[in-house]
């Protein structure tokens, strides 16, 4: 977090044009919409190989849909390394705390004008 404030700073200073993202703030958000179902579904055709003790109870009803909105598969792992659900998390913490500070900043910009 004190890297992504610092690099803010920076750009603040260098007057690089930090408001970009909130200005291009409904492609982001239709662009992560579009990454979200896509991992959503590579994830749940990954879980029909999945080991039955890592499979979720709930997400068994042979539903389709609502198996794939349940979570199939507990903790989806990729090459036996990657965590999804910890990745994703830690990536949507960071764009939140940005997203933050692009917000503040463009509501200082209007205070201040």
């Amino acid at each position: 977090m004190l890297l992504t404030g610092a690099s803010f700073a920076g750009a603040w200073y260098l007057k690089y044009p930090i408001t970009l993202v909130y200005e291009r703030f409904l492609s982001a958000a239709v662009a992560s919409y579009i990454a979200a179902w896509i991992i959503s579904i590579i994830l749940y055709i990954k879980s029909r190989r999945a080991r039955l003790i890592d499979i979720n109870s709930y997400g068994d009803s042979g539903n389709i849909i609502y198996d794939m909105f349940m979570g199939r598969e507990l903790n989806p792992i990729f090459f036996k390394r990657i965590h999804v659900k910890v990745l994703l998390l830690r990536s949507c913490l960071i764009a939140s705390v940005s997203a933050l500070y692009f917000l503040s900043i463009r509501v200082t910009q209007i205070v201040l004008s």
